[in-house]
């Protein structure tokens, strides 16, 4: 099984102030931080970073944790997180994924064994799965490419987590 894994980074951080991806947490970029379980993730046969408004975030990032994405600028950063879900969707399917993890340059907390546990649901039969926070379903999340086609016609501020209403 063929899995990508996506981190959609491409907003500008307005909610917290500005370019909050960039800010230094324990020593280390909020991006970097969120990498790390994406990085870790052994079955992912790509892994791409889509970015748009604070590059210098990506700039900070150890360089060696960073080669092992691809970072994909999205020019269209303004309209929402359902642009970047739109591209890495398009990317992923392009690579011929069977799963697609998609996960937020903002989520340090983030682990591998999460990651694991959205593929281990999909092995189980379902087209998704999804972390819910505080009752509202969203990333980290993850998706037969079956359901890729869905991504790629979201439109706003929503990503995946959309599709679930």
């Amino acid at each position: 099984m063929k899995i990508g894994v996506a981190v959609l980074a491409a907003g500008p951080g307005s909610r917290a102030g500005g370019c909050k991806l960039a800010r230094i947490v324990c020593g280390r970029p909020l991006l970097e931080w969120s990498l790390y379980p994406a990085a870790a993730f052994e079955g992912a046969t790509i892994r791409v970073i889509v970015v748009g408004a604070c590059l210098c975030a990506v700039e900070k990032v150890n360089k060696r944790l960073l080669s092992m994405f691809r970072v994909i600028y999205n020019p269209w950063w303004r309209e929402g997180m359902a642009s970047s879900a739109r591209i890495a969707a398009t990317i992923l399917e392009d690579a011929g994924v069977d799963v697609a993890l998609f996960t937020l340059g903002d989520m340090p907390l983030v682990t591998r064994s999460l990651l694991e546990k959205l593929v281990s649901t999909l092995g189980e039969g379902w087209e998704a799965a999804y972390t819910s926070h505080g009752g509202v379903r969203g990333p980290p999340a993850a998706f037969r490419r079956e359901v890729l086609g869905l991504v790629k016609k979201l439109r706003g501020d929503r990503g995946p987590g959309a599709l679930w209403g």
